[in-house]
């Protein structure tokens, strides 16, 4: 009988830290001392070590010096710049899926998390509404079949995960998402390559943009050059 390796600490520590970060137990900005997590985690200092240095390395984490390690606080720069990213790989990963002569084996659950979002938008459900908007883009993704978009995507879905929830607990736009996402899975079924590519572009640099204006704090957005663009492809 095959046994099954166990997950060294250093994984354990790595996985419960990330998801204490996702799910906002440890907020933005927050500091996180090696003391504060052995006690919050029950690890040696050791494997605490090793996921701070991953989570660091992915961008989840930040080390500043004379101010230590601290959770990942995006400003609008950082906003603009993961979801101008996103918005370029998944374009091109909806383009590909819809070419994918297995796609067929994903859009069964494309289209039923759809569904889902649509009940829990009803019900104002954000946590249930979040996870299916997640998913739906990571099986277009998946349907693509391309391991090289996904190494791609991987370092922005962390920081996308922080960024994008606050953007569905708003029912107009959630409204907006859900619909977009009926005529992209509509799209990749039909086989409409280039019209897939440019929708999902649009559909992400449209999220980008509402979350500048909403986290907008006084600043003059027309100052940034990232902010342009968005505001000059009109995705208002």
């Amino acid at each position: 009988m095959k046994l099954l390796r166990e997950m060294p600490l250093y994984e354990q520590a790595y996985n419960q830290l990330k998801q204490n970060i996702m799910s906002g137990l440890y907020k933005p900005g927050e500091r996180l001392t090696d003391l504060r997590l052995t006690e919050d985690l029950g690890f040696s200092r050791t494997p605490i070590r090793e996921a701070l240095k991953q989570l660091i390395n992915e961008g989840l984490l930040v080390n500043e010096p004379n101010k230590g390690v601290s959770v990942f606080n995006p400003v609008l720069e950082d906003i603009a710049e993961v979801y101008a990213l996103r918005a370029s790989v998944e374009g091109t990963a909806a383009g590909l899926a819809a070419l994918n002569e297995k796609r067929k084996q994903y859009l069964y659950y494309m289209m039923e998390l759809i569904e889902l979002s649509e009940i829990a938008e009803k019900n104002q459900d954000i946590k249930v509404l979040t996870e299916s908007n997640i998913k739906f883009h990571d099986y277009i993704l998946k349907a693509s079949g391309s391991k090289q978009l996904f190494y791609m995507l991987e370092p922005l879905r962390a920081k996308g995960l922080l960024i994008r929830s606050s953007s569905l607990s708003n029912k107009r736009h959630s409204e907006v998402s859900i619909s977009e996402h009926r005529q992209i899975f509509e799209m990749i079924k039909n086989g409409d390559s280039k019209r897939a590519e440019e929708f999902i572009r649009n559909h992400i640099l449209s999220a980008g943009y509402r979350l500048l204006i909403k986290n907008n704090e006084g600043q003059q957005l027309d100052n940034l050059p990232i902010f342009k663009f968005f505001k000059y492809r009109q995705v208002e």
